[in-house]
């Protein structure tokens, strides 16, 4: 996976002639699928690692983009995603706990989502597609960068009795490591 220092460069030389977060995998599918949804209002992000789909969810490709909430788990990540709250100030919120322990009833966006991205553990898969389901989402991206093929069976489960269909199977580049770069898949579902 790339460092945050890097991503963070890659951010910085967005417009340069190389082009949006030309070192960034996966950059081309996210600005597709925000325009595609034509997201205006906040984002959740559920699991947000070190930030790196939080930058792209946050830029997107457009000249103003909606708010990002960002649940993480993992406190070793505290300081990756502070240094995108000071690039991005109330654009960006983040909260580390597990998604269960995350109180969406206290959250003053709850009923304003329009997306909620989905990059968590498998652990958790079916209670972040229930909370995703308790917010006014329009759509729910669920990103399996784990390339685990136990995602694909619950969020099918999941969108056969949610109010939500299945929209499209997005393949998208992504890179662990020089040594581990492969396509995952993404599902999107729409209310």
């Amino acid at each position: 996976m790339m460092s945050l220092d890097s991503t963070l460069e890659a951010y910085e030389n967005l417009g340069t002639p190389d082009g949006r977060f030309s070192d960034l995998t996966g950059d081309y599918l996210f600005t597709e699928v925000l325009d595609y949804i034509n997201v205006n209002r906040p984002i959740l992000e559920i699991g947000s690692g070190k930030g790196h789909s939080s930058l792209l969810l946050l830029s997107g490709g457009r000249t103003e983009t909606p708010t990002l909430t960002s649940i993480e788990r993992d406190s070793d990540n505290i300081d990756d995603l502070q240094s995108i709250k000071n690039i991005f100030g109330d654009r960006f919120n983040y909260h580390i706990c597990s998604s269960e322990d995350y109180d969406i009833d206290n959250d003053s966006n709850k009923n304003n989502y329009q997306l909620v991205v989905i990059d968590g553990v498998v652990s958790t898969l079916q209670h972040d597609l229930e909370l995703a389901r308790s917010t006014s989402a329009d759509a729910i991206w669920l990103l399996n960068t784990q390339d685990d093929s136990s995602i694909d069976g619950i969020a099918e489960n999941f969108y056969d009795n949610s109010g939500f269909f299945y929209e499209r199977n997005l393949r998208m580049f992504v890179s662990h490591g020089d040594s581990d770069r492969r396509m995952v898949n993404t599902t999107l579902m729409l209310r």
